[in-house]
């Protein structure tokens, strides 16, 4: 029987070795790129500073454009090289475009990319379209950044995911016609429903008819944290 327990204490403490070792490696996985700073947004890559610099500048200006935007923030962005370096740092969220790791030093890791064309390589293979580049992808996960830093744990855990992701597809993207969405809206496409498509387009819809019809400003909407059918029914007028 002491035999049994010492085997189960000695498996469990290579257990939790294991499990330090890789959280250090996702917490502290700078060892392992290059970087570039573009004032306090990092990027950290495998590839040439020239190719990534484009890049990194587009993403900072969509993010100090939004009021969520601190200067004395540093934001941690990994681009990663292969689906398997993805796959390692980001586990169940695998098949994301990216991932914003609170738990991990807040770090942020994106999937494979084409850095030299600003464009993200999808799970299956292909170039995601280019209404959503590379420099989309980095943007929308700082927002998620910027927002764990006004919320906190527990308000930024606690946001609905249209409010979370909205607010994030509102500074990542660099357009959107509401009309155009709205219209696809009421018609019930695939691509205003994120279940079949993968898209916020949905719920950036949302966050551009609080900004635009009820008042709303992204803190506001944070601190309201409404819900997706509430607002979806003050939408209807709009839908008729």
């Amino acid at each position: 029987m002491k035999r049994i327990f010492k085997t189960i204490g000695v498996i469990f403490l290579l257990f939790l070795m294991m499990t330090l070792i890789y959280w250090l490696s996702i917490t502290f996985p700078h060892l392992f790129f290059q970087s570039e700073q573009f004032e306090n947004l990092h990027l950290y890559h495998h590839g040439k500073s020239v190719e990534v610099r484009r890049v990194g500048e587009k993403a900072l200006a969509k993010i100090k454009k939004s009021s969520l935007y601190n200067p004395d923030m540093t934001y941690r962005v990994f681009l990663t090289d292969s689906a398997n370096e993805y796959a390692y740092f980001t586990t169940l969220w695998r098949n994301s475009g990216g991932v914003f790791l609170m738990y991990a030093n807040g770090n942020i890791f994106i999937r494979p990319s084409l850095i030299e064309q600003d464009r993200l390589i999808s799970p299956t293979g292909t170039i995601v379209a280019e209404d959503r580049p590379l420099n989309y992808f980095i943007a929308h996960e700082v927002a998620h950044a910027m927002k764990y830093e006004k919320l906190g744990f527990s308000k930024y855990n606690a946001l609905n995911q249209w409010v979370r992701e909205g607010i994030a597809d509102h500074i990542g993207r660099d357009k959107f016609d509401f009309d155009e969405m709205l219209e696809n809206y009421r018609n019930n496409l695939p691509m205003m429903d994120y279940k079949q498509s993968g898209l916020y387009l949905e719920y950036q819809l949302l966050a551009e008819y609080m900004f635009k019809y009820k008042g709303a400003n992204v803190e506001s909407l944070l601190e309201k944290n409404p819900s997706e059918t509430e607002v979806k029914n003050e939408m209807q007028n709009l839908t008729k």
